[in-house]
């Protein structure tokens, strides 16, 4: 990437870890971008399919400006998200959890009490 002596541009597909590829490449190009995974449907189901093919075709959308985007969080925001993403799924689990124990204590306490009245 040093050794380019010219601004140049560049699009990836987003994948799971296209954060940290965008995060790595954004100070060495002059335009980076997403392309929406789902928009590039056709080429993704196309008869002929390898990386090579799926590149030129990503290029030549990128080069004629019809390339699906997809919007990227600055990295502050997606660290935060990470963040705040564990503890809001341990709020959901105790949030579940403190509804689901006092009903089960109500069914097991309810099958006591009709289990003395109804003898096997």
């Amino acid at each position: 990437m040093k050794n380019l002596s010219q601004p140049w541009s560049a699009a990836i597909e987003a994948m799971m870890f296209s954060d940290w590829i965008y995060d790595h490449l954004k100070p060495h190009t002059a335009a980076l971008k997403i392309a929406h995974p789902l928009m590039l449907r056709p080429i993704a189901v196309a008869k002929k399919k390898n990386d090579r093919i799926d590149a030129n075709k990503i290029c030549d959308c990128l080069r004629c400006n019809f390339l699906p985007e997809c919007y990227m969080a600055p990295m502050v925001i997606r660290e935060r998200r990470r963040t705040l993403g564990g503890e809001i799924s341990a709020a959901r689990a105790k949030r579940f959890s403190a509804r689901s124990l006092p009903g089960l204590a109500v069914n097991r306490t309810e099958r006591e009490n009709t289990s003395s009245r109804c003898p096997r």
